[in-house]
C-alpha cells in the first residue's frame, strides 16, 4: 500500500491532524508487532522464514550453494554455507528417527 493510498484509506478516521513524532511511534509500533489487527484484511502477517525448511536433500543444498557461489558475495556465500550445514544436521537427525 503506497502512502497516497494508506492516507486516502484513513483520512476520514482521524478527528485530529497527528505530529510527525506520532507518526512515527506508530509505525515503529507497527513494524514491533504492536499494533493489534482489528479484522482489517489489508494488513498483511510475516511470519519467519528459514530456508532449512526447504533444503531436504543434497541435491536442493548443491542448488542453494550453486545460487549462493554465483552471487559472488564472500559474506553471503558464508551465510549460505551455515544454513546448507544446519540442514544437513537436521536432514540426518530426521533419517535417523
Amino acid at each position: 500500500m503506497g502512502v497516497v493510498s494508506f492516507i486516502d484509506r484513513h483520512a476520514n478516521k482521524v478527528k485530529r491532524s497527528i505530529s510527525i513524532e506520532e507518526m512515527n511511534e506508530i509505525a515503529a509500533a507497527g513494524w514491533a508487532g504492536e499494533i493489534k489487527d482489528h479484522g482489517d484484511t489489508s494488513c498483511e502477517r510475516f511470519t519467519p522464514y528459514d530456508p532449512v525448511d526447504s533444503l531436504n536433500n543434497e541435491e536442493e543444498i548443491a542448488l542453494f550453494l550453486a545460487d549462493a557461489a554465483d552471487t559472488g558475495d564472500t559474506q553471503y556465500i558464508a551465510r549460505a554455507r551455515e544454513v546448507a550445514e544446519r540442514a544437513r544436521l537436521r536432514n540426518r537427525l530426521g533419517n535417523a528417527s
